[in-house]
């Protein structure tokens, strides 16, 4: 196998929100958009009890949702850590916007 047909790591994304509906697909799609394999991105959205459309928007972009709420955000953390299974761990605020390679350069 050659270097180019290496396959990436897999890099578990990590997302705590709370009523994150305004933010959410941005931030999601600036993710999946950027330089790094769509198939090597494990997406986790822990969600904090939004009352808003935050865990179905998430899902719509096929985010895997775990939901806890009236926890820390460091619980929301730790929970996504737990469920994911990637080799590398990444954590993104849900109201934030990947630059386009920010995997590939943490990977």
């Amino acid at each position: 196998m050659d270097c180019q047909e290496q396959q990436l790591p897999i890099v578990s994304v990590i997302i705590p929100a709370l009523n994150e509906q305004r933010h959410i697909g941005s931030c999601l799609e600036s993710v999946l958009n950027g330089s790094y394999s769509r198939e090597s991105i494990e997406l986790i959205v822990v969600d904090n009890g939004s009352s808003d459309r935050t865990v179905e928007i998430a899902r719509a972009w096929g985010a895997k949702v775990l939901e806890l709420p009236g926890v820390t955000l460091g619980c929301l953390r730790n929970q996504g850590v737990r469920y994911a299974r990637g080799a590398i761990l990444a954590f993104i605020d849900a109201d934030c916007i990947a630059d386009s390679d920010w995997l590939e350069q943490g990977a």
